[in-house]
């Protein structure tokens, strides 16, 4: 990502609305360097982290209200768009529209580039670790700050998804090493 905007949003259902959730997490941890997007209590949130400092940016129910708990079990589309040099420049998205106060991003400055990898439903093992304990769709990450034209296109376009043509991918890893591993992945955009 370097120094650049960005975006994270994704489909997300889960009724765990204790503790962090992680959804997509791009942090080093020596130092702590980089971005992650999450649950935090049910609520959405969101940490930039540059050369060890770093700033958490997270909904609550003074903040956001009930629109932005989304831990009831049902589909939801998060999105957190941050225009990094704009003291306004940071906005939280539940089911295409912003919810809370936009949030001051300009404090990290710098890059967010780091040489850990990007975790999509796991929280880096470094710091805490764990596992989403739930279900994600279109996981996406930008290198711009999406509009809210954008996101609220995300979401009208539902379950027809932002990517309109069938497509089935089957690759032979293992994955979760330790943990009841499984010996192949399937990605789809459709329901088998």
């Amino acid at each position: 990502m370097g120094g650049s905007d960005l975006t994270v949003d994704a489909w997300v259902r889960t009724n765990v609305a204790t503790g962090v959730t992680t959804i997509v997490d791009k942090r080093g941890s020596a130092p702590i360097q980089g971005f992650a997007f999450f649950l935090f209590n049910g609520y959405p949130a969101f940490q930039l982290a540059v050369g060890n400092n770093f700033s958490n940016y997270i909904l609550n129910a003074a903040n956001g209200g009930t629109a932005a708990f989304v831990a009831d079990g049902n589909w939801h589309l998060l999105a957190v768009t941050v225009d990094r040099d704009n003291p306004t420049g940071g906005h939280f998205y539940v089911d295409g529209s912003a919810v809370g106060t936009p949030f001051d991003p300009t404090a990290r400055q710098g890059s967010l580039g780091s040489n850990a990898s990007l975790l999509i439903a796991q929280r880096q093992p470094a710091l805490g670790g764990g596992f989403f304990n739930g279900d994600l769709d279109e996981v996406e990450i930008a290198c711009r700050a999406l509009t809210g034209e954008d996101i609220l296109r995300l979401w009208d376009a539902g379950a027809s998804g932002k990517c309109p043509e069938s497509c089935y991918a089957t690759q032979n890893v293992t994955c979760c090493e330790g943990f009841n591993a499984a010996s192949s992945v399937t990605i789809c955009n459709y329901s088998l």
